[in-house]
């Protein structure tokens, strides 16, 4: 299994972000995967009833890990796993 660094040395020093994007996802992706508008997750995030974004330079993204820990019922409401 390869790191992080491993990844960055083999690929370059672009390609390390890809590898943190696959560990988040953008709200577009969020909501196609739950099959709502993704607006309907900004209300849910707004009213806390949805796991927190991320802020990364312009974009707002999810952590896989909350996301998963939210299909699966244990997201405790506080911004990560239970």
């Amino acid at each position: 299994m390869m790191n992080t660094e491993t990844v960055a040395q083999e690929k370059g020093p672009h390609k390390a972000a890809s590898v943190l994007d696959r560990a988040t996802l953008s709200r577009r992706e969020v909501a196609a995967k739950l099959g709502v508008h993704p607006r309907t997750i900004y209300r849910q995030e707004q009213q806390g009833a949805f796991p927190r974004s991320r802020c990364l330079g312009r974009k707002l993204l999810y952590r896989v890990e909350d996301i998963e820990a939210y299909l699966a019922g244990t997201w405790n409401g506080t911004g990560g796993p239970a």
